[in-house]
């Protein structure tokens, strides 16, 4: 299995499990939470520029550079 198609069969697996855990959580966004969700650790050193809760939104945009 090369690179690509190794990448092709997570990016399957992980789009399955994602799609389970978005409708949960548009569900919840929904409700009206507004409480800012626990980051996974890997983002502890991100460049925070500030938090913004889109979630519930339609469209997102994300800047990178």
């Amino acid at each position: 299995m090369d690179r690509r198609d190794f990448l092709r069969t997570a990016g399957g697996v992980a789009g399955g499990a994602a799609a389970a855990t978005a409708a949960a959580g548009t569900a919840a966004a929904q409700e009206g939470g507004g409480e800012r969700p626990v980051m996974p650790d890997y983002l502890s050193d991100a460049n925070d520029q500030g938090y913004e809760d889109h979630r519930g939104e339609s469209e997102v945009t994300v800047e990178v550079g």
